[in-house]
Formats: structure tokens, C-alpha cells, sequence
């Protein structure tokens, strides 16, 4: 029954492609099936073997051409705190950059998929929507898909995503970190921590504090949950966008403090100025 059911999917899913054709969820347009199979990341030889329960699941496609948009310019970039670099800019020879090499950061490197510029900024800000989720996984796939290999050289032991306070999430009613993260971890084959991080403290939105303020908005914002005993994991921490890298930072700090024998750290954007 298991082996026929194998052999039916696919024709009923074919099926359902040719009468309702998958749509981009960006552009709205339909995708062929060539433009899906572009999209669609290739399994890793470097991952390890997946129990069936532990199967990347599929999200929604985003097609070819919104893809090479969002990501835009591939620029080689600074592995501590993810800027981009350059011949005119290089990285120093401590591995930091002109940018990071003064910040004293308890994450251990930064893997981001774009800069928050263009398409890619106009994508995040719609994931932070209510209506955002879909969008949300579609982008962590794609993020999965083109940093695979250096997220997985990290070798995390957990996945989680920095929080939200209750009242903003109350408020908008998700986190799309969250959902990038559990997207990430699915995609990896890692294990998701829900719930890993509470932000127990209320506090002002970044964006609208000076440089010079952010690390003290956030200090002790954060606290370990009740739920996890840290026995030195290795955490891949998620969040939607890096500007300082003060709340990552922090949370990474909080985490290190309970236990966690390091930390990396995946975004959606690195915003290029605060």
C-alpha cells in the first residue's frame, strides 16, 4: 500500500500543477516546472541522513526570475559580522572587518542571504506581516538553499529564532523569525528549539534609537526558558534583519551565559548602515 501510495502522489500532484499551476509567491505569476526545479535547493552530500520524520518538508516556490532580484549582488562578506567586503574594504587579517572590528559580539559569525536593500528589504517587510508566513518559509528555502554549506560547517546542535515580546507579537500576531527558523531547521535537518530565548522585557524598536543606544536597549532583554537545560550546544540563532548586531549580540550573550558552547548566527538581510 506504502509503495503504491509513492507512485500515486506524484501523478495527483502533477495533476494539480497542470489545472492550477503553482504561483510565485512575489510576482504572482505562474511557474513552469522548469523555473520550480530552479528554485528548488539540491540535497546536501554533507547532510546527514534524514529519518522520515525529519524529511525537508516543501514551501511555497518563489520563481526564477524573483529569485535572482532577491538576491541581487553575491559580494564576498565578512564572516563575523556578515558586511560586505571588498578589494577597497578587505577583511583584516583577524578575520573581522573595518566595519566589526571594533564590536565585541558574542556571536561567533554571521551568514546572511542579501543586504536590506531593494526587493529583498520589500520582502521581509511584507514577511513581518500577518499575511507573511508563506512568504516567510518560501524565503528561509531559499536562504537554506544558497547557504547550506556554511551554515552546516557551523555545525549547530539547535535552531532557534531571537523573540519577540508578548505585547508586539500579541500585537502583529507572529514573529517571521520564528518561521524562518522552524523553516531552516526542517530544510537542515536540525533540531528546532521553540520557545528557546523569552524576551521577558519589554523594549524599544531598534530602528528608532541611535547606534550609540542599541546594545543598552537590549541588555538583559533576554533570559533562557525553564523548558531547556543547555549542555553546550552549538545554536544557529535566526532573526529577519542585522543592523548592529546589538540584539543579536545580546541574545547570543544570554544563551553563552546558560550553557551554550557557541553560537552563529542566519539572517534574512544585513542592513549595510544602521
Amino acid at each position: 500500500m506504502r509503495q503504491t501510495l509513492k507512485q500515486i502522489l506524484p501523478v495527483g500532484q502533477a495533476a494539480v500543477d497542470l489545472l492550477f499551476p503553482p504561483i510565485c509567491l512575489w510576482c504572482g505569476a505562474a511557474e513552469s516546472d522548469a523555473e520550480r526545479a530552479s528554485t528548488t535547493p539540491a540535497p546536501s552530500s554533507a547532510a546527514p541522513p534524514a529519518s522520515p520524520s525529519a524529511t525537508p518538508h516543501t514551501s511555497p516556490a518563489l520563481c526564477a526570475d524573483c529569485v535572482e532580484r532577491l538576491l541581487g549582488p553575491r559580494p564576498s562578506r565578512c564572516r563575523r559580522c556578515g558586511m560586505p567586503t571588498s578589494a577597497d574594504a578587505p577583511a583584516l587579517p583577524n578575520g573581522r572587518c573595518r566595519a566589526c572590528r571594533e564590536d565585541a559580539f558574542h556571536f561567533s559569525a554571521v551568514v546572511p542571504l542579501g543586504d536590506y536593500v531593494d526587493e529583498l528589504r520589500d520582502a521581509v517587510l511584507a514577511m513581518k506581516e500577518t499575511t507573511g508566513r508563506t512568504l516567510a518559509m518560501a524565503i528561509a528555502r531559499l536562504l537554506a538553499a544558497e547557504a547550506r554549506a556554511t551554515m552546516e560547517s557551523f555545525q549547530p546542535d539547535l535552531i532557534a529564532a531571537v523573540p519577540m515580546h508578548w505585547w508586539p507579537r500579541a500585537w502583529r500576531g507572529m514573529n517571521s523569525a520564528e518561521i524562518v527558523a522552524e523553516t531552516l531547521a526542517r530544510e537542515l535537518c536540525i533540531a528546532w528549539a521553540p520557545r528557546l530565548l523569552i524576551r521577558h522585557r519589554y523594549t524599544a524598536p531598534q530602528s528608532d534609537l541611535p547606534r550609540t543606544r542599541r546594545r543598552t536597549n537590549v541588555r538583559n532583554a533576554f533570559r533562557v526558558s525553564r523548558c531547556y537545560t543547555l549542555d553546550r550546544p552549538r545554536v544557529l540563532l535566526v532573526d529577519d534583519i542585522l543592523t548592529t548586531g546589538a540584539t543579536c549580540s545580546e541574545a547570543a550573550r544570554t544563551l553563552r551565559d546558560a550553557g551554550a558552547a557557541d553560537v552563529f548566527v542566519a539572517v534574512v538581510t544585513r542592513a549595510t548602515s544602521p
